[in-house]
């Protein structure tokens, strides 16, 4: 998989900043100059004037207008040997695949070494290699990955309902609070219906994992005709999404062993249609190898993280967790968490502590609780009530069954 690995950040761009930028897509389509070479012509015998591009009004517009969007990066360029590569993609569905930021790295190191090398830009102007750029740009700006903030339909397994009566009711005190509607899974095998109902990619492409049994009969009427299947073994408890970017854990290796890991990040790129594949080692001793209890995205480039630390995990798994999420430029913010070591009747892990398997549609969320840890409810209340608007739900008895909120919801938009 094509990664950079040094750290950047990625400032947010307006859409309005967004705007501006990619309307300089149709004047580049009409095949007007763009710049030509001036100079070089002998003033004196063996005096010369040195040659340099001069450039159309509008292309100095369109460098004034990418510097002022914030769409440029911290990407280093002259230490990113991959760009070459990259650079050289004709395929304009491949160059969507690369995902809004790494695109917007492209752009960064073409307007930063034309500071360097007179003619960069003009050659990659005249070449077309701005302009699909912008134009896969202006694909991920349109169509980014459904992630919790776009949802606003949640469903339930009826077995939840029926084997926790009282929370349901209470959790459905919550939605109906906010508004939100649910609707039931009819005849479903177990409670946690995220783990195998199909993973909202596009609003228009569900995909259906392949999970122990064949839950299909299960999915809507209304969305089948836009779910395809894929061979690879994945929970959705094991997928997290941004705007643009999709974490994991590596559990997903260990669930394909039959095939190489890099065929597995390739079908996940395309499944996705993003290159950012982001691959986090497995939790220590968490039976189900799920990220849901790992992180969240808060944005495209900030992820809250549950704070393994101060529950004694080792160092090793510490030390590469945070580096595999610098690597892929994440901001990480902090998110309690408690460790239980207690397993039910059926030898489960409890997941009570696990408080970042929050239930989320759109912009409100419902944080799980825990009677046993009133002080880090609070604490994870106020952090989360900075993103949200947040309502609280006493969740001890459910955890206890190895999940909490985010396991028993499907949230869709």
């Amino acid at each position: 998989m094509l990664q950079q690995q040094f750290d950047r950040g990625y400032p947010p761009v307006t859409k309005v900043a967004w705007e501006k930028l990619l309307a300089f897509i149709p004047l580049l389509e009409r095949a007007a100059p763009v710049g030509q070479w001036k100079g070089g012509s002998e003033l004196i015998a063996g005096v010369y004037v040195m040659p340099d591009v001069n450039y159309e009004p509008i292309i100095h517009e369109f460098i004034r207008t990418a510097y002022a969007s914030g769409v440029i990066t911290q990407v280093d360029w002259m230490n990113w040997p991959e760009q070459t590569e990259l650079l050289q993609i004709g395929d304009e569905t491949l160059l969507q695949q690369l995902g809004l930021n790494l695109l917007r790295d492209l752009l960064t190191a073409i307007l930063r070494q034309d500071r360097f090398v007179d003619g960069w830009l003009l050659a990659k102007l005249t070449d077309g290699t701005v302009l699909r750029i912008l134009r896969a740009l202006r694909y991920n700006v349109l169509h980014p990955l459904i992630t919790d903030r776009e949802t606003t339909r949640i469903y339930f397994a009826d077995r939840l309902q029926r084997d926790f009566p009282e929370l349901f009711l209470r959790l459905i005190h919550l939605l109906d609070a906010f508004g939100i509607s649910y609707t039931l899974l009819p005849a479903a095998e177990d409670i946690w219906c995220r783990d195998y109902m199909p993973v909202q990619v596009k609003s228009d492409k569900f995909v259906r994992f392949r999970y122990t049994t064949d839950q299909s009969a299960l999915i809507p009427e209304s969305i089948r005709s836009k779910t395809v299947s894929s061979d690879l073994r994945l929970d959705g408890g094991n997928i997290v999404k941004g705007p643009d970017r999709v974490a994991l854990t590596d559990r997903v290796f260990d669930d394909n062993d039959d095939r190489p890991r890099q065929r597995i990040v390739e079908e996940l790129q395309e499944i996705f249609e993003t290159r950012s594949i982001i691959v986090v080692p497995q939790l220590p001793y968490e039976e189900f190898g799920h990220i849901d209890g790992m992180l969240r995205f808060l944005d495209a480039n900030t992820v809250l993280v549950s704070d393994f630390k101060q529950a004694g995990y080792p160092n090793n798994f510490l030390s590469e967790f945070d580096q595999s999420l610098t690597r892929a430029g994440l901001k990480q913010v902090k998110f309690p968490y408690q460790e239980i070591r207690r397993k039910n009747h059926e030898g489960v892990d409890s997941a009570a502590g696990c408080y970042i398997n929050y239930l989320q549609v759109g912009e409100k969320a419902v944080l799980p609780v825990f009677e046993a840890f009133p002080t880090k409810n609070e604490a994870a209340r106020s952090i989360l009530e900075a993103h949200f608007k947040v309502e609280t739900l006493e969740c001890t008895q459910l955890a206890d069954e190895g999940g909490v909120l985010n396991c028993v919801s499907w949230n869709i938009w």
